[in-house]
């Protein structure tokens, strides 16, 4: 191995201990200029990469899993999932295989609203509009908002 390879393995390493990256996230990273840093070349930043795929350390599926647990535990909405999987530099096709699963939004927008106290809202229509607000900036869609809504004023 020479010497910026060397450099660039020992920079992605020091990356990964700061947390998981996507493949093509830490491909980015390699590659990217700074002002504190040059960036390596784009083959020895993709041979560091997928040496570190082999080793086991850069594994896109077990951090997809590891994101979307997180996610779940956080009641987030599909659109707020999807823009965090955009955001982390997950491959197109991972995201949508994600996203492909089974869920029940207006469920998970239920739980939220009882998780953070938000039931008091939907006394009266402001407060509705704001519950729907809520959610929507949580990642649910209208609909399910709507209907989470509904389904909340029928338990009452």
């Amino acid at each position: 191995m020479d010497g910026e390879a060397k450099r660039c393995l020992d920079r992605a390493l020091a990356r990964l201990s700061r947390g998981d990256l996507t493949a093509r996230g830490m491909l980015a990273y390699l590659v990217q200029k700074t002002p504190r840093r040059e960036p390596f070349s784009e083959e020895i930043a993709l041979e560091t990469v997928h040496r570190l795929m082999r080793q086991g350390l850069i594994d896109d599926r077990r951090y997809l899993l590891l994101v979307l647990v997180k996610a779940d535990a956080a009641l987030l909405g599909q659109r707020r999932v999807r823009e965090e999987l955009v955001k982390r530099k997950f491959s197109p096709a991972l995201i949508e295989r994600a996203l492909s699963r089974e869920r029940d939004e207006t469920a998970l927008a239920c739980r939220l609203l009882r998780k953070e106290n938000k039931l008091a809202l939907l006394s009266d229509p402001e407060g509705r509009k704001k519950a729907i607000g809520f959610l929507v900036r949580r990642g649910y869609d209208y609909s399910a908002a709507s209907e989470a809504l509904a389904r909340l004023g029928a338990e009452e």
